[in-house]
């Protein structure tokens, strides 16, 4: 997808784009900057049939799609094994649009199977250090591990992968930004379709979890990722995903720094972020679904 440089792309999932967790509440981990927080933030629908119950409700009431996500497992992988038939029936049956987050891919068999039923996107985590990996996750995983699991997805037939970046993660210092970034370049010269999109979430220090008292990453650091990212990806669509701290001053600069360092789609942007793009000779497009979505 072709990048105009002067459309901002304003992405509002809300109701029309939900967040369902196929795991409900539970995770096998206990992740430093999560602690199973964000899990409570979801719908749950934790069986098949719950999962297509919801879903055939959201269609008939004019849902666009869902972001099917959830806990990981001690391996750090979200685990889809038993709603393959599910989600094969939902595409054959509704016009919901699919978005799967993955989690770190460990079994490239069930990605195929994914990709057979329908499954539109796959947003995945990409995490370019492995002592980041063994801090805040807690697994046993490495760098090599995240980037043969991206491999496993791109040939897994899934039509759109759109990897995501966190900004900060460890302790809201840059360590392993850059070779996340590095990781992408390398498989984009192997792969011609991929990436579809490049998101970057930046780490919030959310309160009731170990990370609550550390620092959100500065605004030079989450500049100078993006810059790079632009330089490395000029015609790639780049998005400021929906996970950073909101509704404070520091989000409004992170907006504008991001803008500015050449992201072209901004989910749940602030009304000043929009005014100061207009100003900047902006065409402002809205769209009521997740950003991982090609629009």
């Amino acid at each position: 997808m072709a990048v105009n440089n002067k459309v901002l792309n304003c992405y509002y999932p809300g109701d029309k784009f939900p967040a369902i967790s196929i795991t409900g509440s539970e995770c096998s981990l206990n992740c430093k900057h999560c602690g199973q927080h964000y899990l409570k933030n979801m719908t749950a629908a934790n069986t098949p049939g719950k999962l297509k119950d919801f879903c055939l409700t959201l269609e008939s009431n004019g849902v666009n799609g869902v972001l099917l996500s959830g806990g990981c497992d001690e391996n750090g992988a979200v685990k889809f094994d038993e709603f393959v038939d599910v989600i094969s029936d939902l595409k054959s049956e509704t016009d919901l649009i699919i978005n799967i987050h993955t989690g770190l891919v460990t079994d490239g068999t069930i990605m195929q199977q994914l990709a057979n039923a329908g499954v539109d996107v796959a947003s995945v985590d990409l995490v370019g250090d492995t002592e980041t990996i063994r801090q805040i996750y807690g697994i046993e995983r490495s760098v090599e591990d995240y980037e043969n699991g991206l491999k496993l997805l791109i040939e897994s037939g899934i039509p759109s992968i759109v990897p995501h970046i966190c900004i900060g993660q460890h302790f809201g210092e840059l360590k392993g930004e850059m070779k996340a970034v590095e990781i992408i370049e390398k498989l984009h010269k192997k792969y011609d379709n991929f990436p579809s999109k490049i998101v970057f979430i930046i780490f919030i220090p959310t309160r009731g979890t170990e990370m609550e008292n550390e620092d959100a990453p500065s605004i030079i650091d989450i500049s100078a990722v993006i810059k790079k990212t632009r330089s490395a990806f000029p015609e790639t669509p780049i998005i400021l995903g929906c996970m950073r701290p909101k509704r404070t001053e520091l989000d409004r600069e992170i907006e504008f720094a991001a803008l500015n360092a050449g992201v072209n789609g901004v989910v749940l942007p602030s009304k000043r972020t929009i005014e100061f793009a207009r100003e900047q000779g902006y065409e402002i497009k809205k769209y009521e679904t997740c950003c991982a979505i090609n629009r």
